[in-house]
């Protein structure tokens, strides 16, 4: 007879491949998912998501570029480069890199050069979390669109409001949270325009 120990370790052995390849699809779907918003297409929505993965491919393939030290964002078709890095020579390359894919637009680069003695990250965490609840208490589901980003205690703001007062009531949300160093603006009012 077979215990349950046997069995488990045979089927673990078995279906490794399959728990694998769940856990990926399952990355994929939260990673597509995170970055749907209500206003825009689908296919745009990718188009970001897509755009970003290729960057973040670009950083990790620079051997003189360390991409766990840059936050690569996308939103319709402008790439955004937040974080820490160690010289002007590594914040170049990855703005390079950002460059080159023919689909972008426009590269934001807020690399910062140099080394920090403390980490801001948990702090950064906690401070996003707070705007984006805050956020959606004051506004519902009016910024569903919104991207919070945060780095050292600077916020970055992407994505697409309904109206020029919802941009205004989001800048008025943020500037009144605790914590916030400074803020870079990228929201856009309105409906995207359409290519011609």
């Amino acid at each position: 007879m077979v215990t349950f120990r046997q069995f488990y370790r045979e089927s673990r052995a078995k279906y490794t491949w399959l728990y694998h390849l769940l856990v990926i699809a399952g990355a994929l779907v939260i990673s597509t998912a995170s970055a749907c918003s209500t206003n825009r297409s689908f296919r745009s929505q990718i188009d970001d998501v897509s755009m970003t993965n290729q960057v973040r491919a670009l950083l990790i393939q620079d051997p003189y570029v360390n991409p766990l030290k840059v936050t690569v964002a996308t939103d319709e078709g402008e790439v955004f480069l937040l974080g820490r890095v160690s010289n002007r020579e590594e914040a170049g390359r990855a703005e390079n890199h950002a460059r080159s894919l023919g689909e972008v637009w426009s590269v934001m680069n807020y690399l910062k050069v140099g080394s920090r003695s403390d980490s801001t990250y948990g702090a950064d965490q906690q401070l996003r979390q707070g705007i984006e609840n805050q956020l959606f208490r004051e506004m519902g589901i009016k910024v569903l669109n919104v991207r919070v980003l945060t780095h050292e205690g600077e916020v970055f703001l992407l994505g697409r409001v309904d109206d020029e007062v919802s941009r205004q009531q989001v800048l008025g949300v943020v500037r009144e949270t605790d914590g916030v160093l400074a803020i870079r603006n990228h929201l856009k009012a309105g409906l995207p325009q359409l290519p011609e």
